[in-house]
């Protein structure tokens, strides 16, 4: 009996399966049948899993990246109107702002206001933090608690956790890796079966594995969030050992609240 004719989708489906292990036995089998008399698609299978690993592992280095953060299409309403500073506790756009990382556990993201002055939130990987242009300063035993306002994060596909965003993509993503001009890039594809998250994620890195760009595109823009933004590799100057701390981004004095 022949094996009937496989879709794209269905292809698609199949090959998302096998990496996050939601494939049943009869899928498996068909899968298994599908990459056995199909050169490509086990060439595809086993090239996107191993650099999808590769860019996972990039992220546990503790190496310090700096990324800005890019609006490729700010939704329906437009661009968000500017915020400035002591509005009513609403916070700054997110288009060119800064997010340092250093490893799978550490980040910094620089938010500014209209009239120039920053917000800060980030985590030494011990507490989150969150240091607004006065007031207290905000502190939590929740590293995840002052994570809200990234693009991603409330569709579970989290980039100011780099490695946990990353993770995601083995998670109803059909991947596959191609190329932009000679440097290669992981496109990722989501598939119906997963309710949120981007509709596509792209991946440019480099020789390390190190992503240069990520595009995520198909945001739900909910709450005036942007339907695309990008994170662009600018720097990977090292910031020294107390950069992610709080304490090097505000005056000793200020008070300091915890929640």
């Amino acid at each position: 009996m022949h094996e009937p004719i496989i879709s794209d989708d269905d292809h698609g489906r199949l090959v998302a399966g096998s990496f996050d292990e939601t494939l049943s036995p009869a899928e498996e089998a068909r899968l298994d049948r599908l990459v056995a008399g199909n050169p490509e698609v086990a060439l595809e299978v086993a090239r996107a899993a191993l650099v999808l690993d590769r860019l996972v592992a990039a992220t546990t280095v503790a190496a310090d990246r700096e990324y800005v953060v890019r609006v490729l299409d700010h939704g329906p309403d437009g661009p968000s109107p500017t915020v400035m500073s002591g509005g009513r506790g609403r916070k700054p756009g997110i288009d060119g702002t800064r997010l340092f990382l250093r490893g799978d556990d550490r980040f910094l993201l620089v938010r500014r206001f209209g009239d120039g002055s920053e917000f800060l939130t980030g985590s030494d990987g011990a507490m989150g933090w969150a240091v607004p242009p006065k007031g207290p300063v905000h502190l939590s035993r929740d590293v995840r608690r002052f994570r809200r306002g990234m693009p991603g994060e409330r569709e579970e596909l989290p980039f100011v956790d780099l490695r946990a965003g990353l993770e995601e993509l083995r998670l109803g993503y059909r991947l596959a890796l191609t190329a932009d001009g000679e440097a290669p890039v992981l496109r990722a594809e989501r598939q119906r079966r997963r309710g949120r998250g981007p509709e596509t994620v792209t991946v440019w890195f480099d020789d390390d594995g190190i992503a240069t760009r990520i595009e995520m595109a198909g945001l739900a823009a909910e709450d005036g969030q942007p339907r695309a933004v990008a994170l662009e590799l600018v720097s990977r100057e090292d910031r020294g050992p107390d950069f992610f701390g709080h304490a090097a981004h505000h005056a000793a004095d200020r008070t300091l609240e915890w929640e």
